[in-house]
């Protein structure tokens, strides 16, 4: 008793995070929302980690992303772009689950509108509102070993179950750089804090409340892509977050190869999440059509349990393309636009 009690000094944690983190923006950064050439993108993921125990860890996320459509040869001092994030993962016996909305909003500053390059500073910001929950019908309490092996009813009361919250605002900023052609570099920085809450605790039993006023997360984002031949490219990312005295730093470099005659591009690269797995990933796009895959090589014997491996996978699906709200012979690029700069 007197270990645990010492030892008893509270819990952290951070959000959910995914290896293939440059198709999920709004994750990110709400400044980097809306930032490709298209009208619209829609975004699928699925991750599934810890296989070798009784109950894997499953993550999923929807994301959406809508540019506001800009007639060719009219000038904006201001551009939008609007995008949602929805992200749900259950954990446990328990199914203890978080479902969390995130609205975002971007607005794009054009800082060299009398010139052929692209460079545009994006202020973007958003809410989260979160549904917490759990299921008590797998659990057992120890009121339930009462004077016999058997399991008797559980006598332990739940004020709720779930829990319903908004979990604050983000606000964040990107500079980006260069046009979405081919043979063009591009590059981006940017800064966000996200999860600012204005309730400081949350509330689950009677009388217990969660002390959530340090689940802000100050994050740090770097990509860009640059040529290197005619159908080829280099896409490299980075990202930096810190969240109630976690860090994550993660950083990746991809090669993307054009195939015109089969309206292909493929791309393999690593991605390095420090201090925790290298993770291969392999995409595949067909015209307004993407798919990648990747798997977490565990590097950190710390996060290995009785030599089970945590196993992640992780399948991502996505689309873009543009509306017919104008007409598409001004606003379609002759060849297909760089499609990793996320």
């Amino acid at each position: 008793m007197v270990i645990m009690l010492c030892e008893g000094v509270g819990l952290r944690a951070q959000d959910a995070h995914f290896s293939q983190f440059y198709a999920m923006p709004v994750l990110r950064n709400p400044a980097l929302t809306g930032l490709f050439p298209e009208d619209i993108r829609g975004t699928v993921a699925y991750r599934d980690q810890w296989s070798p125990i009784n109950v894997p860890y499953k993550t999923m996320a929807l994301g959406a992303e809508f540019n506001v459509p800009v007639q060719p040869g009219e000038y904006h001092w201001i551009k939008e772009s609007f995008g949602l994030q929805i992200t749900h993962d259950v954990a446990g016996d328990s199914k203890l689950s978080k479902t969390q909305l995130m609205p975002a909003m971007n607005f794009h500053f054009p800082l060299s509108p009398y010139t052929d390059v692209n460079s545009q500073l994006s202020i973007g910001i958003n809410g989260s509102m979160v549904l917490n929950s759990f299921n008590t019908k797998d659990l057992q309490f120890d009121d339930q070993f009462v004077n016999s092996p058997v399991l008797a009813p559980s006598r332990q009361a739940f004020t709720t179950t779930q829990r319903t919250y908004f979990n604050g605002l983000g606000l964040g900023v990107v500079y980006n750089y260069g046009n979405y052609e081919l043979d063009e570099a591009r590059y981006y920085v940017g800064a966000s804090i996200v999860n600012y809450q204005f309730a400081k605790k949350q509330q689950y039993f009677q009388n217990t409340y969660i002390d959530s006023a340090r689940n802000y997360r100050i994050g740090v984002n770097a990509g860009g892509t640059y040529p290197t031949g005619e159908d080829s490219r280099l896409n490299i990312y980075a990202d930096y977050f810190r969240q109630a005295r976690n860090n994550l730093l993660q950083f990746g470099a991809m090669m993307t190869f054009d195939l015109p005659t089969w309206d292909l591009a493929l791309t393999g690269g690593l991605v390095c999440r420090w201090d925790d797995a290298l993770v291969p990933i392999v995409n595949l796009e067909y015209r307004n059509l993407f798919i990648g895959l990747s798997y977490d090589a565990n590097i950190n014997n710390r996060l290995v349990i009785a030599g089970r491996t945590k196993n992640v996978f992780e399948l991502m699906l996505s689309y873009k393309g543009f509306l017919n709200i104008l007409d598409r012979q001004y606003r379609c690029p002759d060849r297909p636009a760089q499609t990793q700069v996320w």
